[in-house]
């Protein structure tokens, strides 16, 4: 596909739809539309993205023109915009959502190719909307389920960003996208353990962000360079039921919440100190008994 002769149009210009306009902009489109419902959204995004927006106006037109359409409106009102977009002919478009949770079967409705339609979510989090957030999807993995045609076409974008295509059976999607909850979301609420047990300890304000922050960084980087198994330490990794204990007995007392958490995170751990070998088989039960 030569984009130079190709009109994209992205509807619903939140935090993702900001991001996948700043990136794929540079790749010269012939014409890029973008369509979005919300006053408020256009009038402060409109100054950062520095272009034209069109307003809720999905019309006849702007469809066939159209070559390639992307979706990245939130879950709860995709089916909806689909809705609206059945009433017009999609036939030779290529058409993908954005959603972490639902797949291509929610065209169903749509006069459109088979071959060309998908679900293309960024395995990336947005928080914001700034003249920056083009470089949010570029060097990270898309979570891919649709059609083969429309693969090919986002193969080349990704190419072009730098990033890559991890496949997703539709079935598995919801599986898929809580494990994208646990690596962000629940990353998120682990710091907010931490600044309770912090707060506990006498740490002021947000004073424990930079005191964990180098620790975290470090365990990532280990994990990249020598993987998971590898990079496991602590007490768990060494055999060391007796700092298990003193840790469980400490919670307990002030965060009894929390002491649950840390008994399902080490109950998984033992499998990794297994695998490293600093736990023999012969006190698995042991260790379970102490974590269940």
């Amino acid at each position: 596909m030569d984009f130079s002769k190709t009109t994209l149009t992205i509807i619903g210009i939140g935090k993702v739809g900001s991001s996948f306009y700043l990136a794929l902009k540079k790749f010269r489109f012939k014409k890029i539309y973008l369509i979005e419902k919300s006053e408020n959204n256009i009038n402060s995004i409109k100054k950062i993205l520095k272009t034209d927006i069109i307003k809720n106006n999905i019309n006849r037109k702007i469809i066939r023109e159209s070559n390639i359409i992307i979706l990245s409106v939130c879950d709860v009102s995709l089916l909806n915009l689909i809705n609206k977009l059945s009433k017009y002919d999609c036939k030779n478009k290529y058409i993908f959502h954005t959603s972490g949770i639902y797949c291509s079967d929610v065209f169903k409705s749509l006069v459109a190719d088979a071959g060309k339609i998908g679900s293309f979510h960024p395995i990336q989090t947005f928080n914001c909307v700034s003249e920056k957030s083009g470089k949010l999807i570029k060097k990270i993995y898309f979570g891919y389920e649709g059609g083969k045609d429309l693969k090919k076409i986002l193969n080349k974008i990704c190419k072009l960003l730098n990033s890559n295509i991890v496949n997703i059976k539709c079935e598995q999607k919801y599986l898929y996208h809580s494990s994208c909850v646990l690596t962000s979301n629940y990353t998120i609420t682990l710091y907010l353990i931490l600044s309770k047990i912090s707060r506990k300890l006498g740490t002021k304000n947000n004073k424990f962000i930079d005191i964990y922050t180098p620790l975290i960084n470090t365990t990532i980087k280990n994990i990249n360079k020598i993987g998971v198994r590898d990079s496991l330490t602590g007490p768990i990794a060494r055999g060391d039921i007796g700092t298990v204990k003193k840790h469980l007995q400490a919670l307990e007392n002030d965060f009894p919440i929390i002491t649950q958490l840390y008994k399902l995170l080490g109950y998984e751990t033992i499998e990794l100190a297994v695998q490293k070998g600093t736990i023999e088989k012969n006190k698995i039960k042991k260790w379970r008994q102490i974590l269940k």
